[in-house]
């Protein structure tokens, strides 16, 4: 069958730790158990719109599934991957997820372009240093977990450090208003 990857293309890639199947045309994917020493799968430009259960791929730390056609991850929730690209596909939300991923793409799905994404996807990945290629910073991971006792310390640190930054930020506009202010009267 065109597009789908079976048992015995799977049994001859055994002694392989990263497979590339992008750009495959591929629909479907099956026996996957046979794959439990891969740490780095390239699934991306394909055609699936389902994943199979991958529970048995445990060494799999780096996982591109990007621009296929899935709307859930559903076969994921238990995976070991760290980074995980699900970009450009159908995503509008995250019904399941992996809960050691450090590096997370989803760009170009509608989720993408909801309210309050970045700081959802916080919220789910208290593990998460970058998001579409964009590194959370200290103030998303305290957003996202406010109640969090261990960031109490570094937040009045953080605040008292926000609070210096802001003024300076406002003094500044301050001063330019007043040379453009001069500029324009010098000009009159």
């Amino acid at each position: 069958m065109s597009g789908m990857l079976s048992h015995p293309s799977i049994r001859a890639l055994q002694s392989l730790l990263r497979i590339r199947m992008s750009h495959q045309n591929l629909r479907f994917l099956s026996d996957l158990e046979h794959l439990s020493h891969i740490t780095h799968l390239y699934l991306g430009h394909n055609l699936l719109i389902k994943l199979p259960d991958m529970s048995s791929l445990v060494s799999l730390r780096f996982l591109i599934l990007a621009d296929n056609m899935l709307e859930s991850i559903a076969g994921l929730e238990k995976s070991p991957v760290e980074l995980l690209d699900l970009s450009g596909n159908k995503f509008s939300q995250l019904d399941c997820y992996p809960s050691k991923i450090t590096y997370l793409m989803l760009r170009d799905n509608p989720m993408a372009f909801l309210p309050d994404y970045r700081l959802e996807m916080c919220r789910r990945f208290p593990d998460l240093e970058e998001l579409d290629e964009r590194e959370i910073s200290s103030l998303e991971k305290r957003l996202a977990r406010p109640n969090d006792p261990f960031e109490e310390e570094e937040e009045s640190i953080c605040t008292g450090e926000y609070d210096q930054v802001l003024q300076a930020i406002l003094d500044r506009s301050k001063e330019r208003q007043q040379q453009v202010y001069i500029l324009i009267l010098d000009h009159i």
